[in-house]
């Protein structure tokens, strides 16, 4: 009798790194089968002998997990600073490093030291990952990354100025194999920016005949009335 596992099932189970890693004869084998009574019966509706938790059947044949994991899809919400990545398999949040994720303006192919390109996108380098192992990883985005995204205004302005982009080998599943390369997907669920900026303090050089004044993030130069100041 072949059973079909369900991506959900395959997924609870991945999850545990000491559960189905190992198959026979290593002695370091990891793949048990326990079942209760109920479990199957047989064509005179007999019940399976059951096979307790603590004794359970070890596999006589094992395949490991060789399949690599990839990205469905990600979606970004400027307010919250979070970027929800969602993938087919359960993903290894510890081998995460998000210094390799890159928010772009387009999905195009880039030059990253072409000085034309630097608006259009914009790699990660002080956010962090603040979920757990699972098929769903949420990285939580630094408000220094977020200040740049929004400084850089090609990035990010709405769901059709929002593409994400990291190279294979950057992190792993629960089997330690590579997630695959993504070279510029599309947001799929795109929370634009409404908040409003506040001043946070401000200086006055009567000298210089200047006011300098500080935001809670970027604004831009271009359109400020200075009329409507007084």
């Amino acid at each position: 009798v072949a059973f079909k596992l369900k991506t959900d099932d395959l997924n609870k189970i991945k999850l545990h790194r000491d559960v189905c890693t190992i198959g026979s004869p290593s002695p370091s084998a990891n793949c048990y089968l326990s079942m209760g009574s109920l479990a199957i019966k047989d064509m005179n509706l007999n019940s399976v002998v059951e096979i307790p938790a603590g004794a359970g059947k070890l596999a006589e044949t094992f395949a490991e997990d060789l399949v690599r994991p990839k990205l469905v899809k990600f979606d970004l919400d400027m307010n919250l600073f979070t970027l929800t990545m969602t993938f087919d398999e359960t993903v290894l949040v510890s081998s995460i490093d998000t210094a390799h994720l890159i928010l772009r303006s387009n999905g195009l192919p880039y030059d990253s030291t072409d000085p034309a390109t630097a608006m259009q996108w914009h790699a990660l380098s002080a956010s962090s990952v603040i979920s757990t192992d699972d098929t769903v990883v949420v990285v939580s985005i630094d408000k220094a990354d977020m200040d740049e995204i929004k400084r850089k205004y090609d990035i990010a302005r709405s769901g059709v100025s929002t593409f994400l982009t990291y190279s294979a080998s950057v992190w792993t599943d629960m089997n330690n194999r590579p997630v695959e390369a993504v070279a510029g997907m599309a947001v799929t669920s795109f929370v634009a920016d409404s908040v409003a900026p506040e001043l946070v303090s401000y200086e006055i050089d009567l000298t210089a005949e200047t006011i300098t004044a500080l935001f809670t993030e970027p604004v831009r130069s271009s359109i400020i009335k200075i009329g409507a100041a007084t």
